[in-house]
């Protein structure tokens, strides 16, 4: 039995418009199963930490944020890194990261020989977090690109509401430029002036 032209044509483009349909579906789907996948609520702040220079043997450390920005807790039961002069301050693992919260750690660095290095700290959890990688690079140096003569600066007594200054020469060691870009004072009371270029 042979159906006539115009019911056949008909049927063939509805078959093939509905295979289309399920094709698009089934590749939306693979894309935001994958999408889902890849991405871990679980993030570093910074995701690249930089050491710069620090002088061999000597220890920098700097802080990192870990946020959970899932809607579910998170579990951090292991920490790993690929360079062991790279080291991640101590953690009580497993560790619970719940939902929205954050968690401060501390990074260090101690090179054991001159030039740059760097590796990855890995954090490895539940099925939530699977592995959050964390990249760490530093440059380890023979001594101090810049250093301050005096290295230590004694105000003595200095009357309540009065101003004592005392001049501080830095130096710097290297045979290339050094670009100073922030200071940290530690109490209120102490202010730097503006440089002045010897």
């Amino acid at each position: 039995m042979h159906l006539p032209r115009y019911i056949i044509q008909p049927l063939s483009s509805r078959i093939v418009y509905l295979l289309t349909i399920c094709l698009v579906t089934l590749l939306l789907g693979m894309v935001s199963v994958n999408a889902s996948a890849a991405t871990s609520p679980l993030t570093c702040a910074p995701a690249i930490l930089a050491f710069g220079a620090t002088v061999v043997g000597q220890i920098e450390t700097l802080p990192v944020t870990l946020t959970n920005n899932g809607e579910t807790s998170a579990t951090i039961s292991g920490v790993t890194a690929s360079n062991s002069e790279f080291t991640v301050s101590s953690l009580s693992l497993p560790l619970v990261v719940l939902a929205g919260q954050s968690v401060e750690l501390n990074v260090s660095f101690t090179p054991t020989a001159m030039g740059w290095t760097g590796g990855t700290i890995r954090f490895i959890g539940n099925a939530a977090i699977a592995i959050l990688p964390l990249e760490v690079r530093g440059t380890g140096v023979s001594s101090e690109a810049v250093t301050a003569s005096p290295s230590i600066v004694s105000f003595g007594q200095v009357a309540i509401g009065t101003i004592s200054t005392l001049p501080v020469v830095f130096t710097n060691a290297r045979s290339w430029k050094i670009s100073l870009s922030a200071s940290k004072k530690l109490a209120s009371d102490f202010r730097q002036a503006v440089p002045r270029f010897l």
